[in-house]
């Protein structure tokens, strides 16, 4: 099964460049058809958590770059600089290796995929299948469920949930329930798989692409919560909180953590609340009161949540809400801890 990885964007390797950055795809086409060869595109989006390990690992294969520049004319493009394109190409998921060849004929291969694998797709191009379909991603986490309903293959069951985790973090019509389950649900599952060390070998290369210090506070923020998420299933704590110390040095860290619920449960956990309430953030503490007065919160993610996990939410809300107020108490935010008494009330 193919595992695409789950990692933080970062700038584009040697090998990247390969495909030429910032073309025209008119312009590509037209190199293509004049030289008679096909052109195979590849569409990156900034803050794609799987478009990094294609950088860093496929893409600075030393041998593949050469390999492709003598079978085909290449492009690169940036979704985001260039939604056009992506859109002509029907991309609506990253990364993806896109190839047209001279007849028209176009195929594309979608996801991370080892330097073999493109290889292979390159001489072999096959068309789009039904796995490609977000559809397939739901019947996926169906099959990942039963694994771990199972038990009996945790290594089987680190993997298609893994593959879960990041095809719904980069797909853009993934259904909000499932961004729900595998924001919430999937973290929790993977560290209970991870303690089967052959589980944990599965997981393990989700954190291939983060630098060996984390990621920098101007990073993608699901690259940063993906961090915060990852580095525990793997046991790696005392990395995670050396770097999260680092990010609390200088304000743009502390702007950056406010990004993820994990940063402020993890120092409030650790009773760092002081460094909790500086990078405690508004939004997360609103989310809270809603589910405190039963009211929808207002995001189709969270007001997708399963009805029994909305009311266990509603249940802890108050004791989360006293997280936020002493964590803003500690951190002299007195104003905003102020306002929340207001909002909690009394029991």
């Amino acid at each position: 099964m193919r595992v695409l990885l789950l990692l933080a964007l970062a700038a584009p390797t040697a090998f990247a460049q390969a495909f030429r950055a910032g073309g025209d795809l008119d312009e590509a086409l037209r190199r293509a058809h004049d030289d008679a060869r096909p052109l195979i595109a590849y569409v990156s989006m900034p803050g794609c958590l799987a478009c990094m390990r294609m950088d860093r690992t496929t893409l600075a294969d030393p041998d593949l770059a050469p390999w492709i520049d003598a079978r085909a004319e290449t492009l690169r493009i940036d979704a985001a600089a260039d939604p056009d394109s992506a859109a002509r190409l029907g991309v609506r998921a990253f990364p993806t290796l896109v190839r047209i060849d001279p007849g028209g004929t176009t195929s594309r291969l979608l996801g991370f995929h080892t330097a073999d694998q493109v290889r292979g797709w390159i001489e072999h191009p096959a068309p789009p299948t039904a796995s490609d379909a977000n559809a397939s991603l739901e019947r996926l986490h169906d099959h990942a469920m039963n694994l771990v309903m199972a038990g009996d293959d945790p290594r089987a069951a680190a993997t298609a949930l893994a593959e879960v985790w990041v095809r719904a973090s980069v797909e853009p019509d993934t259904p909000p329930t499932l961004r729900w389950l595998c924001r919430e649900r999937y973290p929790g599952l993977l560290a209970t798989l991870a303690k089967d060390p052959a589980a944990r070998d599965a997981i393990a290369p989700l954190a291939e692409g983060f630098d060996a210090d984390g990621p920098e506070p101007d990073a993608p923020a699901g690259a940063i919560d993906a961090y915060l998420a990852i580095m525990p299933i793997l046991g790696r704590s005392d990395a995670l909180d050396a770097w999260l110390d680092r990010m609390l040095l200088a304000d743009a860290g502390v702007r950056a953590l406010r990004g993820s619920p994990r940063a402020f449960d993890r120092l409030a956990d650790a009773g760092r609340w002081h460094d909790a309430g500086r990078v405690a953030n508004p939004v997360d503490w609103e989310r809270w009161l809603h589910r405190l007065r039963n009211e929808p919160v207002g995001n189709t993610i969270d007001d997708s949540a399963p009805p029994n996990a909305m009311e266990h939410e509603r249940l802890k809300a108050r004791a989360r809400l006293e997280r936020f107020r002493r964590a803003l108490r500690a951190a002299s935010r007195d104003a905003e801890a102020d306002a929340l008494d207001a909002a909690i009330g009394t029991p």
